[in-house]
């Protein structure tokens, strides 16, 4: 038990330690993100990511950012921005080599500390590959397990925000003061992509660009034909509130396509759960009592 305790903890610390080397930034800029959150009127406009992880992640960050091909970065850069924006590139890599890392210490560590004595060569050669291969794969699974959060949350409410827009632009409100109610009255990922397209805005960044990026960082195609209905019907000068509300109706019933996919999948997903856990169980109380009769009829 000593034993486990002692990995774990050396386990613990070295992550965090990377971890905090990752997550330093800049004092300075820290304190504008702190400032930003801090002004009247905003609610939470910072999102979801504001804070130290959405720095630089300090100069260990951006040096592994720079060691890394610009495709590579630029591909994890836009996983991130879809995830909330949780670390940047550099960031990230860093606690992907800091895992590779950790791992395979702490299973070598574990082992001379179970055994008592220095591990034999293959059984360094499998920890440190088990360790590599691990500590490098679970910050993507994380990263994708994030995502897939994000946009789930998403195409549940975008439906809502997007009735609650069309209130308000047929309230009379613009579009700008549409978007700022919508990100005020309701919470979520999609929320906080409506404050960074309207900071965007607010910036000098021109309204069609800011929409199309903010599609891009929902990274679902329910964002891409919101958006674009949105801007066809500025150019067009059509009913901005038709097209909200048709948009609204549209996305309702795909919700309710998915949901009904989802009830019928949930069968199949449950034969597999039932077939390993509950049959073994049942060949166990139906069998067991003809097999034991069936040995103390063949042993007489």
């Amino acid at each position: 038990m000593l034993a486990v305790l002692a990995a774990i903890v050396t386990f613990a610390a070295v992550v965090l330690g990377g971890y905090w080397l990752a997550l330093r930034g800049n004092t300075a800029e820290a304190r504008v993100l702190s400032l930003r959150r801090g002004e009247p009127g905003q609610g939470n406009a910072g999102r979801s990511g504001d804070g130290p992880g959405r720095g630089r992640g300090g100069s260990v960050g951006r040096l592994m950012g720079g060691l890394l091909p610009s495709r590579m970065v630029s591909r994890t850069e836009a996983r991130l921005d879809r995830a909330g924006k949780p670390l940047d590139a550099g960031a990230f890599y860093l606690l992907v080599v800091t895992l590779a890392v950790a791992l395979p210490a702490v299973f070598i560590g574990f082992i001379w500390l179970v055994s008592g004595k220095t591990p034999s060569g293959v059984v360094l050669v499998l920890s440190v590959t088990v360790g590599v291969l691990l500590g490098g794969w679970l910050p993507f699974r994380w990263l994708r397990w994030r995502v897939n959060g994000r946009r789930s949350l998403m195409r549940k409410r975008l439906p809502d925000a997007l009735d609650l827009l069309t209130l308000c632009v047929e309230a009379g409100l613009g579009l700008d003061a549409s978007f700022r109610r919508v990100s005020d009255e309701m919470e979520g990922p999609f929320s906080e992509e409506i404050r960074t397209m309207l900071d965007e805005v607010g910036l000098g960044k021109p309204r069609r660009q800011a929409l199309l990026d903010m599609a891009a960082r929902c990274g679902i195609p329910e964002a891409d034909v919101t958006v674009n209905a949105v801007i066809q019907s500025q150019q067009m000068g059509s009913s901005l509130a038709s097209t909200l509300r048709a948009q609204a109706q549209q996305l309702r019933g795909r919700r309710r396509q998915r949901a009904e996919e989802l009830a019928r999948q949930a069968g199949v997903k449950m034969a597999f759960p039932l077939v390993l856990c509950l049959m073994p169980s049942l060949f166990i109380v139906v069998l067991g009592p003809i097999a034991v009769n069936l040995v103390r009829t063949l042993g007489k």
